[in-house]
């Protein structure tokens, strides 16, 4: 693990940060292949859409001067940024003259078994449910309390967990968005309520945009599991997954899975 704070390497970090005290702040978690950080543009995009929601002030320059040496020292492996307000005394008044935080860390990419993308993944019901907000959802803000209370439901039996909101709807997974396939149709749940609009989500529907498939962005209710045809996961890291199961429900991993994985996954596994 390498770790930088405001492009200088160090493991260091204010105890006066909001990150640490509010989850004040934003983060995205790439992959790096050949020194180059993939699909930088749109993981920015979505940080920078991000830092304005919540008001934010970063210098893109600067962000992008700070990646450029840290690219030169990585070859391969996985680069999360993290941008915080910054350093603030006690309470929640914001200072909007106090400069941004970025936190940039460093580690080997996982290696995830082969049969994964060929036979499929086991997913569990999580009973933690995806709070309802629509002026931070699709965001990746940094309180994901939500996943990590859902990542305890399950040990090994499992490789992802599946949440809902409240009412009982489809949002995403702990760590990746949600895609069903219903006859040609490749449908993925609705986020203006609540979850993490993912970039690999966005990068696969824009595929499905250029190959004419027929694409559904929607409120898709747990009960529809028992209607679809196939199911895959998506991020950045893994790319897409076929799932065989969730929790009683098995599924087969059909021909638009092979087709889109052939455009995302060379080179994953």
């Amino acid at each position: 693990m390498k770790t930088w704070v405001n492009g200088q390497q160090t493991t260091r970090l204010s105890v006066y940060d909001r990150g640490l005290h509010y989850g004040d702040g934003v983060f995205e978690t790439m992959r790096v292949s050949n020194g180059s950080t993939v699909m930088w543009t749109e993981h920015f995009t979505r940080l920078q859409s991000g830092c304005q929601r919540l008001n934010i002030n970063i210098d893109p320059d600067v962000i992008s001067q700070q990646l450029n040496e840290i690219q030169r020292q990585l070859s391969g492996g996985v680069l999360k940024l993290i941008v915080t307000r910054g350093e603030a005394e006690r309470g929640y008044r914001v200072d909007a003259n106090k400069p941004a935080t970025s936190i940039w860390l460093y580690s080997e990419a996982t290696a995830y078994p082969p049969c994964f993308y060929s036979e499929g993944v086991d997913v569990c019901l999580c009973q933690t449910t995806v709070s309802r907000n629509p002026y931070l959802a699709g965001i990746k803000h940094l309180n994901r309390l939500e996943s990590v209370l859902a990542r305890q439901e399950w040990q090994d039996e499992y490789q992802e967990g599946l949440m809902c909101d409240e009412f009982g709807n489809i949002i995403e997974g702990t760590m990746s968005n949600f895609f069903a396939i219903k006859g040609d149709t490749l449908i993925t749940t609705d986020l203006n309520m609540s979850g993490v609009m993912g970039v690999m989500r966005q990068h696969l529907l824009d595929i499905a945009g250029e190959d004419g498939i027929p694409t559904e962005v929607r409120s898709l209710p747990l009960a529809e599991l028992e209607e679809i045809d196939a199911v895959m996961l998506s991020n950045s890291l893994f790319g897409i997954l076929p799932v065989r199961r969730i929790a009683k429900y098995h599924y087969s991993i059909n021909a638009l899975y092979w087709h889109l994985a052939a455009r995302v996954n060379t080179g994953l596994n």
